[in-house]
């Protein structure tokens, strides 16, 4: 209800305005923004947030800061993108263990060191592993994927 609160400051004394809602002379709430100095006044919310966005529309950002702002957004990317590379990375070793429990299990099958039942468990399981892991995996790669997308 009151977005500018504590970024409006008071033009006499310099302090945050806060959020308040006295009522009016009906009985409504007449919500303002005001100052806790007695006296300082208030301004409603509507005509704070017009004159606000009357504000932001009259700023024309330099060419330096269009310039700026590029950069860290591409710096920001590139830093997505090589987090999301480890994180895939991290998930495809884990599939790969997975992957290889399994294997193991279906050598120790083979060799009769465990049962049918005992490889059915143990395999199973792994493929359940193994099928949750790549769901994080893709998800992963498109963070990844959108990420690259945007870095010019």
């Amino acid at each position: 209800m009151y977005p500018l609160k504590g970024i409006l400051i008071c033009p006499l004394c310099h302090t945050p305005l806060r959020g308040t809602a006295p009522t009016d002379g009906s009985g409504k709430p007449s919500p303002r923004y005001c100052c806790n100095t007695k006296g300082h006044g208030s301004i409603s919310t509507n005509e704070a947030h017009n004159l606000f966005n009357e504000f932001l529309y009259s700023i024309t950002p330099t060419d330096e800061a269009i310039k700026l702002f590029k950069t860290i957004v591409n710096k920001m990317l590139k830093k997505q993108v090589l987090e999301s590379t480890k994180i895939a990375h991290n998930i495809q070793e884990q599939i790969d263990k997975i992957e290889q429990r399994k294997i193991n299990t279906l050598c120790k099958f083979a060799d009769g060191t465990i049962n049918a039942e005992e490889k059915d468990l143990i395999v199973n399981k792994c493929n359940s592993d193994m099928s949750y892991k790549q769901l994080e995996l893709d998800e992963a790669n498109s963070h990844k994927l959108i990420a690259e997308s945007q870095v010019e």
